[in-house]
């Protein structure tokens, strides 16, 4: 199921999205995290995750942490700018390589350069997950490093490589069509013609456009 979360003060963007809003309606955590950011082409034109305070909210939103993880990387942040400076500065790096591994597989082929990078990273996670007891039974755990992330970024990472994996998804993988978003999604539509990452932005800004043209045409 799609979560659509959002916060109050919301400030019209380029691409007709809020500059405090968070929208999860891509269909998959490492697509919406790509989406915290507005793009043209591949020039960031609007920012949402511009705090540490901004990404933790991001993360609680979309779920991708425990609760305790957020708590005590929100209270760690709040106390040391060194930390909050560091780790988001590793978010916005990893967000770049999960981008470029997906934009090229959205134009066909994957980015070799894109493709390794993100692998390197991947790999460096993934030397902190181990098996760890939870009450009697087993389940992954990811060792803490607070200003790579490892416990937010690790499943991120593991979740965009295990969607390039499979053709079949990769192949419903879509960018809006509206000016200065550069948003990506999977088109699971019926007919497979969903051209935005939300009517009410993207798209209602585009119906508005032509209405506008007709009327200017019928005069």
């Amino acid at each position: 199921m799609l979560i659509n979360w959002w916060y109050h003060e919301a400030m019209p963007t380029r691409s007709g999205h809020t500059a405090t809003e968070f929208s999860l309606v891509a269909g998959h955590p490492a697509l919406d995290f790509v989406n915290t950011a507005d793009r043209d082409g591949d020039r960031l034109v609007d920012e949402r995750l511009g705090s540490f305070g901004a990404l933790m909210r991001w993360v609680a939103g979309a779920a991708v942490a425990d609760p305790e993880v957020v708590e005590r990387l929100r209270r760690r942040g709040a106390t040391d700018a060194g930390m909050a400076s560091a780790a988001l500065a590793r978010a916005h790096e990893t967000r770049a390589l999960i981008h470029r591994a997906f934009r090229g597989s959205l134009d066909g082929a994957a980015d070799p350069a894109a493709v390794a990078d993100l692998d390197r990273a991947l790999q460096r996670a993934l030397a902190r997950r181990h098996l760890a007891d939870a009450g009697g039974s087993l389940r992954w755990h990811w060792e803490p490093a607070e200003r790579e992330l490892v416990e937010i970024l690790g499943p991120l990472l593991l979740g965009a490589a295990d969607l390039l994996t499979r053709p079949g998804e990769v192949a419903l993988l879509r960018v809006c069509a509206g000016p200065a978003c550069g948003w990506l999604y999977l088109d699971r539509s019926r007919n497979g013609l969903r051209r935005w990452c939300e009517m009410r932005t993207c798209g209602s800004r585009e119906k508005s456009r032509r209405q506008y043209a007709r009327r200017r045409a019928g005069r």
